[in-house]
């Protein structure tokens, strides 16, 4: 160990000091469940209302225990609609209000199996399936059927705010002289989050994945099932881990953040190698270092095999300035709210991500063009719609991101009152307030600023990080709602007070 695990006290941190492992712990939980499917206690093939029969019937599809454990639920974000709801997150809030949260939404943020997209809904409820079908506490089916199996002594759920925490090291933000404590004690929703442990017991638990044999097969390569969405591309992400590779080696991994830890376990079954870094300094992120101890312990492939595995480069053509001017444009996608600009300069088509990040686009068929000298194979095909152009782009073979051209609206202070006032959302069962101050729109719950946004077509605006609005109007022209869309939530309605 290095550093201090409480700065108060000056204590060294050892092998013994206990770490909250953020999301980690997601693939601890989805141990659980594969021993209660070894067990015949349920299927992954299980409607999750079987067992959380709260929630509602979804006009997007049915959601599958499997679903849950490969991010493809679409359920929205627990964590991303507290925030969305104004309220900080250092509220309590335990698996209970995350279900009572959940029951509300009406819709998901798409159809299950379609796409992945990361939500700590999905492990939470994985959680309260196992509290369902065990009649047990998350806490105690995990500790009696996993931790106690491993010898994992130093290792628990977080649960109680008053608990007193022998050798825990407390998470700080900021650099030295100037740390400040990170405090979240209220926050106790687990199954996603909130495994605490130590170094000498994760090696434990590392030993157990590997020993431990349910139908034939290992805990750990149960963890390692690889899943399809429902078009049949295979997803890289596996049950609480991510599949890939590193430095040519087969790899998976994960990690966690949590209230200023964070974590990183890396695991590469071809050495039968494995490393565990653990921090709570919010400044010294515990992936990067595993990263770089893996990079020392284990090098590169020769240079031979990695250029064996790489793709054969793709033969270029010429496009005349014509054929490339058609495809200029505002291109947006409403999955992230990402914003792109594609304009020919000398002669060459130009896609620029911001100012600083402009990127020279290769053609290599009359719409399709690859970006030389990348590190990723990225393909761009553009396709012409009805009344717009499509741009896809997709980074090694993975699931694309779709951008569609849009006339900018620049608006002007004198425009943007039209869209001030007060909206209410059921879902979120809050009140939002905007605002405009000079060009920017913002959203405000009470006095609590929350998101500002700026014009990007007409009716329609967008932040950096936090999705975008489209206001709707009524047949006489007056705005009457408005919709959220974000990658975590998908749409949320909001309806002029």
């Amino acid at each position: 160990g290095y550093g201090y695990s409480n700065l108060d006290y000056k204590t060294a941190t050892t092998e013994e000091t206990v770490f909250e492992i953020g999301s980690l712990s997601m693939h601890a939980t989805a141990s659980a469940i594969m021993l209660l499917e070894s067990e015949g206690k349920l299927s992954l093939e299980d409607n999750i209302q079987k067992y959380l029969p709260e929630l509602p019937n979804y006009a997007e599809g049915a959601i599958t225990i499997r679903h849950l454990l490969t991010h493809t639920s679409g359920l929205r974000d627990y964590i991303v609609l507290i925030m969305a709801s104004g309220r900080p997150l250092d509220i309590e809030f335990d698996n209970q209000d995350a279900l009572d949260l959940l029951s509300k939404q009406q819709s998901l943020c798409m159809v299950p199996g379609s796409s992945l997209r990361f939500s700590f809904s999905n492990y939470t409820a994985l959680a309260l399936i196992i509290e369902r079908i065990s009649q047990k506490s998350y806490s105690d089916y995990m500790t009696e059927h996993l931790f106690k199996p491993a010898d994992m002594t130093n290792t628990r759920i977080y649960q109680n705010p008053q608990e007193v925490i022998a050798n825990r090291a407390i998470s700080y933000e900021g650099s030295a002289p100037d740390y400040q404590k990170v405090l979240s004690e209220k926050f106790t929703a687990n199954g996603s989050l909130h495994i605490m442990t130590t170094i000498n017991d994760f090696i434990k638990w590392n030993r157990f994945l590997k020993t431990t044999s349910l139908g034939g097969q290992s805990l750990f390569e149960k963890l390692s099932t690889v899943s399809s969405l429902s078009n049949g591309q295979q997803l890289t992400y596996r049950f609480g881990l991510e599949g890939g590779t590193f430095n040519g080696h087969d790899l998976l991994a994960h990690n966690g953040y949590a209230f200023g830890y964070s974590a990183m376990y890396l695991n590469l079954p071809q050495e039968d190698l494995s490393l565990i870094v653990m921090s709570s300094n919010m400044s010294l992120a515990a992936p990067g270092k595993s990263y770089d101890l893996a990079s020392v312990i284990l090098p590169a492939k020769s240079t031979a095999m990695l250029l064996s595995d790489a793709p054969q480069a793709r033969k270029t053509i010429k496009l005349r300035k014509k054929q490339l001017e058609e495809f200029s444009g505002d291109y947006f996608d409403s999955k992230f709210a990402y914003t792109r600009k594609v304009y020919v300069s000398n002669d060459t088509l130009r896609l620029e991500i911001n100012p600083e990040a402009i990127r020279t686009l290769v053609p290599v068929s009359k719409n399709q063009f690859i970006i030389p000298g990348s590190s990723s194979e990225v393909s761009i095909i553009f396709d012409e719609l009805e009344n717009s152009m499509k741009m896809s782009v997709s980074i090694d073979g993975g699931e694309p991101a779709i951008y569609e051209s849009y006339a900018p609206a620049n608006y002007t202070s004198t425009q943007l009152p039209q869209f001030n006032g007060d909206f209410f959302s059921e879902e979120l069962g809050v009140t939002y307030s905007l605002k405009h101050e000079g060009t920017t729109l913002s959203t405000y719950v009470g006095d609590r600023k929350l998101v500002d946004y700026v014009g990007i077509m007409s009716d329609s605006f967008t932040s950096e990080h936090d999705g975008y609005i489209a206001f709707t109007r009524d047949d006489n022209g007056k705005i009457n709602g408005f919709i959220l869309s974000d990658y975590s939530l998908g749409s949320i309605s909001f309806t002029k007070s």
